[in-house]
């Protein structure tokens, strides 16, 4: 494409300047060397071609329909989707042109892709565009002024560059999205089609497992039917139970308060056995006290003898632990 491009740059380049040269010139102080006109002629020339080149029969039917989208300038209303065009169309509002072409041009970066070698081709290509016949009869000036239109060229390339790499993404965009509008449909039914089917094989599945559980639900049912009967007998009994249950539990209650009443008369009759004996217990230490005070009162106390009762005791226990027996030992009172 750039190549292309080049070609109509430089086909135009040689016939405006062919053009140009007889009917530019004019006498200066008798110099007889022509001056060049404005460069905008040639601009819009070459502007021309390389719109009518890159026109295709597509967009400039697509334009003849245009009524919203009519004061947006060509070079940019050609590259409007089709999707936004008709959502133009069918919303009726026509858009501020100048604002479509801010943010086109907002959205072209700047290229870099030209090395200095490249610019040098260009500006060679050119210089080479116009003939050397012509180009030795121009004056100091007029060179000056075929550097800021090579200068100038070499930035409208640079520009083409960027805006053909840009447009290049829109197609591709486009593409892309045509084609996949174009296969959505099918791939969105497979899709769909694909999950139904699963869905109706869980559905399916779902449904056998209730029915077997209805089926065995069913027959539990069956059973309990059954077995209603024989609850209402177990039931009668068991109320049979609770009856028999409850006078047994009444007699329980009669038997616990009774034997709480034996228990407090054991409890007084053990304390009353215990004042006896321990009455019994001194009248019988009184009386063997009194008894020995009148054998052997003369010979040792009465408390050496219970010390020797309490020791003959010790040794029974000793005895009958298998140890030695201990030592009796009266204090110096008993003695």
């Amino acid at each position: 494409m750039f190549a292309t491009d080049m070609a109509l740059f430089l086909q135009s380049s040689r016939k405006v300047a062919s053009d140009a040269a007889p009917s530019s010139q004019r006498r200066a102080g008798g110099t007889g060397k022509p001056v060049f006109k404005s460069t905008a002629s040639k601009t819009s020339k070459v502007s021309s071609a390389h719109q009518t080149a890159s026109a295709s029969p597509c967009s400039q039917k697509a334009e003849a329909a245009i009524d919203p989208l009519a004061g947006i300038p060509e070079a940019v209303r050609r590259n409007i989707p089709l999707r936004t065009a008709e959502r133009a169309r069918s919303s009726g509002e026509i858009p501020d042109p100048q604002k479509a072409i801010d943010a086109e041009l907002d959205q072209i970066a700047s290229s870099g892709g030209f090395t200095s070698q490249d610019r040098r081709r260009i500006m060679g290509l050119i210089r080479n565009a116009i003939p050397p016949k012509y180009a030795e009869t121009l004056p100091e000036a007029a060179e000056n002024q075929l550097a800021a239109m090579q200068s100038s060229a070499l930035d409208m390339f640079i520009l083409l560059d960027s805006l053909k790499k840009w447009l290049t993404a829109l197609v591709h965009e486009e593409a892309r999205h045509r084609l996949l509008g174009s296969q959505c449909g099918d791939q969105h039914f497979a899709e769909l089609e694909e999950l139904r089917l699963n869905r109706q094989g869980e559905i399916d599945a779902v449904t056998k497992s209730l029915s077997s559980q209805l089926a065995e639900n069913k027959h539990r049912l069956e059973q309990i039917d059954q077995n209603f009967s024989q609850i209402e007998d177990l039931s009668g009994k068991i109320k049979e139970k609770e009856t028999e249950f409850s006078r047994l539990e009444t007699r329980f209650e009669e038997l616990e308060a009774q034997l709480e009443a034996a228990r407090k008369e054991v409890a007084t009759s053990k304390g009353v056995l215990n004042q006896s004996a321990v009455l019994g217990e001194k009248s019988i230490r009184g009386g063997m006290e009194l008894a020995w005070n009148a054998e052997f009162g003369s010979q040792r106390p009465f408390s050496w003898f219970e010390k020797f009762l309490n020791y003959q005791v010790e040794v029974e226990k000793a005895q009958k632990e298998g140890r030695a027996p201990p030592e009796f030992v009266p204090s110096d009172d008993d003695e």
